[in-house]
């Protein structure tokens, strides 16, 4: 990425100025390193710095309640052309345009427009539990077995303690008529997160042969928009990652 390459050239041109200066190589070495491990700190930190002032721009263009699905649209179109502004910094930094792409991806999940979320669903990192179980669920309702599976694998594999990943995971195969799957998931979440009563409640649902009730998991469940909800579902709420400087 350019800002590790900046910072790569910036510590060489110090290691070999030093060297021309009369000084052997191995004292040239450390401080062209430090200098080196400096710069990139400090680019990492302004794109870091980019990277949250457009996340705070989307959460502002999100934070009105839409009235009517027209309004909805609308407004998530545009955080997804602010967020989109975005693909170039990836190239600076690592991992900001996985990032971003989970981002657009969710954006447009929650617009209900499947085919073009599912490009950025896949691109946006594992530990973005989020946007992998809005893949599966996408897989789910395209009845794609083997797609579902692998993305709720990345999803509940990224999101380990994250109740409503392995719950969408549960549903998702209950509903596919695969039932000793949904309770080895649903097992396998309570194993990973013991003290979770939301996720017991849903491994009785499951063992008792009852219709799983999602009510536990609201609002976030509604989401996914897998069941209709009783009210109106509420605004998008967006998280953004900064980018990992290391």
């Amino acid at each position: 990425m350019i800002n590790l390459a900046l910072s790569i050239v910036v510590g060489a041109l110090v290691s070999l100025g030093i060297h021309l200066a009369g000084f052997g190589w191995f004292a040239a070495f450390a401080p062209g390193v430090l200098l080196m491990v400096g710069a990139y700190v400090l680019l990492a930190r302004r794109t870091a710095s980019m990277v949250q002032k457009l996340g705070e721009q989307v959460q502002g263009q999100l934070s009105t309640a839409p009235r009517t699905e027209k309004e909805r649209d609308a407004m998530l179109d545009r955080a997804i052309k602010t967020l989109e502004q975005g693909f170039d910094l990836g190239r600076w930094q690592f991992f900001i345009g996985q990032a971003i792409h989970g981002q657009v991806g969710m954006l447009l999940y929650m617009k209900k427009d499947a085919a073009n979320a599912v490009p950025h669903l896949e691109k946006a990192m594992g530990r973005e539990w989020m946007a992998k179980s809005m893949l599966g669920c996408i897989h789910f309702t395209a009845k794609n077995a083997d797609a579902m599976k692998a993305a709720f694998e990345k999803a509940v594999d990224g999101g380990k303690k994250e109740a409503l990943a392995w719950a969408a995971y549960a549903w998702c195969l209950e509903n596919s008529k695969r039932h000793d799957d949904a309770i080895a998931v649903a097992s396998r979440a309570v194993t990973e997160n013991p003290s979770d009563e939301k996720l017991k409640k849903l491994q009785n649902q499951l063992q008792n042969g009852k219709r799983l009730k999602m009510n536990a998991f609201e609002p976030g469940w509604w989401q996914f928009g897998l069941e209709k909800p009783p009210v109106e579902m509420p605004r998008p709420q967006m998280r953004f990652a900064r980018g990992r400087r290391g």
